[in-house]
C-alpha cells in the first residue's frame, strides 16, 4: 500500500514542502493509508523545522490531502486521502505565504564598494568651440643673430671665425717660413735644429 501511495504523491499537485510531507508519510502508511509519526520524527525525514512541518500539515489538511485524528497522550493519526487532492489545482492565494515557509529564499547581494566609474554630470554646460576643424598655427622661430655695429647681421655659429694654427705647428709651414727668411736647410742637419733656427730667425726680426 505504501507504493501505491507513493506513486499517488507524485500525481499530486501540491508546492515542493508538502509533497516533501507527503512523501514522509506515505512511507509510512500501512495498507488503509494510515501512520502515526510524531512531529520530531518528521522533521527528522524531512528536514524541516517544527514549525513548517505543523504549518504544511495544516495546509494539507485544508487541501483534504490527508485527515487528522488526535489521540489524547499519543501522536495524531495521519490518514491519506490523495484521490481527493490528484490532479488538483494550487493552494490559495492568502496561503501563498505560509506554504513557502522552510524554502530557501534568494540571497539578495548589496554592492558595498562604490562603482568603478564615477560618471557625474558637470555643474556648468559645457562650450564646444566652433572653429574645430581651424588650421593650426606653426609659429616660427627666428635663428638667434647677433647683431653688430654697421647693421651687419652675423650668425651665432660662425662668429668669431676660426683662428689659424700657428706656422711651426706644421712641417710644411716651417719648411715655407725658412724660405720666406732666405733660410734653407743645411745638408745632414735634423729638422728640430732646423726649426729651432727658423723660429730663432723670424723671432730676431719681429723684435
Amino acid at each position: 500500500m505504501a507504493l501505491e501511495l507513493i506513486a499517488l504523491v507524485r500525481d499530486v499537485d501540491v508546492p515542493s514542502l508538502q509533497k516533501l510531507l507527503l512523501y514522509a508519510l506515505a512511507s509510512r502508511a500501512d495498507h488503509a493509508g494510515r501512520c502515526w509519526p510524531s512531529v520530531r520524527r518528521l522533521c527528522q525525514d524531512t528536514g524541516l523545522s517544527r514549525r513548517a512541518v505543523q504549518i504544511h500539515l495544516g495546509l494539507l489538511t485544508d487541501r483534504h490531502a490527508l485527515v487528522r485524528e488526535g489521540r489524547r497522550g499519543h501522536s495524531n493519526v495521519y490518514r491519506l486521502t490523495l484521490l481527493n487532492v490528484a490532479n488538483a489545482g494550487t493552494i490559495s492565494a492568502g496561503r501563498h505565504d505560509a506554504a513557502n515557509l522552510g524554502q530557501p529564499q534568494p540571497q539578495v547581494r548589496t554592492a558595498c564598494a562604490r562603482p568603478a566609474h564615477d560618471v557625474r554630470t558637470p555643474a556648468h554646460p559645457m562650450r564646444v568651440p566652433c572653429a574645430s576643424h581651424a588650421p593650426e598655427v606653426v609659429k616660427e622661430v627666428p635663428t638667434k643673430v647677433q647683431q653688430k655695429p654697421g647693421n651687419a647681421t652675423v650668425t651665432v655659429d660662425n662668429w668669431p671665425p676660426p683662428r689659424k694654427a700657428p706656422w711651426w705647428r706644421s712641417r710644411d709651414a716651417v719648411m715655407q717660413k725658412g724660405l720666406e727668411l732666405g733660410l734653407p736647410p743645411n745638408p745632414g742637419e735634423m729638422y728640430p735644429a732646423y726649426k729651432d733656427r727658423v723660429y730663432r730667425a723670424w723671432g730676431g726680426r719681429n723684435e
